[in-house]
């Protein structure tokens, strides 16, 4: 049904509760595509455990985390990934909540442009989904609050806050950084948006077309 590219990765980038991971899994299940899942899932029982450093000392950690990934699947020649969340996001949370941590853009623009050169590509991932917060009460406090992994908001006011305020830095940090993506695509989450699945699936499939 889609036509096959080269090479297609995508990112689903997003606050807590837009649902990246169901479209990660289920790009994953449409198209086949390989599964990258969310560094910061795995991190947390690691550092409840062992590391137990404090929750904004972590950006530091998944961005590392997903550099690794990425080199690991362009490493071995992996044609079709899709990536919960991507280098973007750490250094957004970075940004809001340890700003005084913020790791080194230019440094971080040097070693993208060296890392794209290396593998002969253009930019790190084709497509960059940010998917925007759920804003329905109701859907936030039964399902987006149920979530054991959530760390940040605990009230619909609080959650609606950051979300716009992480979407608005992601933003600016992504217009800042060179050879990142082609596309940034902006894309309501549901219940707003009740074709999402089925949006992200063109996304991930190249044929997308906003309205």
């Amino acid at each position: 049904m889609y036509h096959n590219s080269i090479r297609r990765f995508v990112a689903l980038s997003g606050w807590e509760g837009a649902g990246k991971s169901e479209g990660v899994k289920h790009i994953a299940r449409q198209l086949g595509f390989f599964m990258f899942p969310e560094i910061a899932r795995i991190m947390f029982p690691i550092n409840e455990k062992i590391l137990q450093k404090p929750l904004n000392e972590l950006s530091e950690l998944t961005f590392s985390g997903y550099v690794t990934g990425h080199h690991t699947c362009v490493a071995n020649r992996i044609q079709k990934a899709v990536f919960d969340r991507c280098i973007l996001d750490p250094l957004t949370y970075q940004a809001l909540y340890s700003p005084e941590k913020q790791l080194n853009l230019r440094e971080i623009q040097g070693y993208i442009h060296q890392f794209n050169d290396e593998f002969e590509q253009d930019t790190l991932y084709d497509d960059i989904v940010l998917l925007s917060h759920p804003k329905d009460a109701g859907f936030i406090e039964e399902v987006v609050f149920k979530d054991k992994d959530r760390k940040y908001s605990t009230s619909i006011e609080q959650y609606l806050s950051d979300a716009k305020a992480f979407e608005e830095h992601f933003q600016v940090i992504a217009a800042g950084l060179k050879g990142v993506t082609n596309r940034i695509h902006l894309i309501p989450a549901f219940p707003e948006n009740p074709e999402v699945l089925s949006d992200l699936t063109l996304v991930a499939a190249d044929l997308y077309k906003p309205n």
